[in-house]
């Protein structure tokens, strides 16, 4: 689930194979017992014990004793033309939303449950651009 969580968190499809790492005694953690299974259903071309991981920006979980990241390379370039369609998307989306929120007749109107529903969704939308925001200020080259 955590591998699953990862790929969506990093846009990568289920059909593509990737690299996992994970850091943890292999003879006690959760995931050791289990790797050939795990390796198959998530679609992982490797799956390695490593004491430290490469340093990269790579997304990472926590999986019982253990550590989890994935490893993929990835175009700088591209990637942050990426993010920024999704931070316009999503800023759009936030602004829609205040906007809905912020008409007075649309609250007053409304039922309790949507307007609740929008609340929610406006929060979500504002912790996965937060998200975004930060993978942006990692891939921007440090001068």
């Amino acid at each position: 689930m955590a591998i699953r969580n990862l790929r969506s968190e990093a846009k990568i499809p289920p059909s593509e194979k990737i690299v996992v790492y994970r850091n943890s005694d292999p003879r006690v953690s959760d995931v050791a017992a289990s790797t050939a299974a795990i390796a198959s259903l998530a679609r992982i071309s490797l799956f390695e014990n490593r004491a430290q991981f490469p340093a990269t920006n790579s997304p990472t979980a926590v999986v019982g004793d253990a550590r989890i990241m994935l490893y993929k390379e990835v175009d700088p370039a591209a990637e942050r033309e990426r993010l920024q369609k999704e931070v316009a998307r999503l800023e759009s989306q936030i602004a829609q939303t205040e906007g809905k929120l912020g008409n007075e007749s649309f609250v007053q109107r409304a039922p309790v449950k949507v307007v609740e529903e929008f609340r929610v969704r406006l929060g979500e939308f504002r912790s996965t651009l937060a998200k975004l925001k930060e993978q942006q200020q990692k891939l921007t080259p440090r001068e």
